[in-house]
């Protein structure tokens, strides 16, 4: 569900009207365990003016810069780009699956760069907090804040100064005006990895989805 939902939020960064995922029983499931009733959608049979299917087995790890998230590279190619902060968390990418995945990579190291961690929700917070996953990355100079949408769009702990380039995994990310860092967004893996290294770095095969 995790992943579903953070699919139907980017759709619309990258230009679409909306993102949408057919209920089934995932999404009953899903709603159950908050007392909501609900049934699975019987699949119908539009006609759709185009379909696009997209094979994403041989994808590598990818970041997004000059602020779009359809302007891509290989993060392999920008390696080794020095880092003055990296941050994971909000909305999208600060799910339970997102910070298990961030704590699995920090665990038992230490990060290089100022590193910032916000959950999605105060039921994500509790939760990593009960399985201990938090303690994982607050022991490693990695510091957490409460659930918020405000660092994802930027109002909050300041602004960039030319020249400065934050990691940010979390693909949703805006800059209030007047800010001039050169922003690169990420998946949590690069962000993680990269933490460790101080640079942009290319995550482990086994932690580079």
């Amino acid at each position: 569900m995790a992943g579903r939902l953070t699919i139907c939020n980017m759709a619309v960064e990258t230009g679409a009207k909306a993102g949408l995922c057919r209920a089934d029983r995932e999404t009953v499931k899903y709603l159950a365990a908050f007392g909501i009733r609900a049934e699975e959608q019987v699949p119908e049979s539009p006609h759709y003016v185009k379909e696009i299917l997209l094979d994403l087995s041989g994808l590598v790890p990818l970041v997004a810069t000059g602020h779009r998230v359809d302007h891509v590279q290989e993060v392999a190619v920008l390696a080794g780009q020095p880092l003055d902060q990296v941050f994971v968390g909000t909305c999208t990418n600060g799910r339970y699956e997102d910070l298990l995945r961030f704590s699995r990579i920090v665990k038992g190291r230490q990060v290089k760069v100022r590193t910032i961690v916000v959950p999605a929700s105060r039921l994500v917070l509790e939760r990593i907090t009960a399985e201990g996953i938090l303690g994982t990355w607050s022991g490693q100079a990695a510091s957490w804040a409460r659930p918020a949408a405000a660092p994802a769009w930027g109002p909050i702990w300041g602004c960039w100064a030319r020249g400065d380039l934050p990691l940010h995994g979390e693909p949703e990310l805006y800059q209030p005006d007047g800010c001039r860092g050169e922003i690169l967004l990420s998946s949590v893996a690069t962000a993680a990895a990269s933490a460790l290294a101080g640079e942009l770095t290319v995550p482990e095969v086994a932690d580079g989805r």
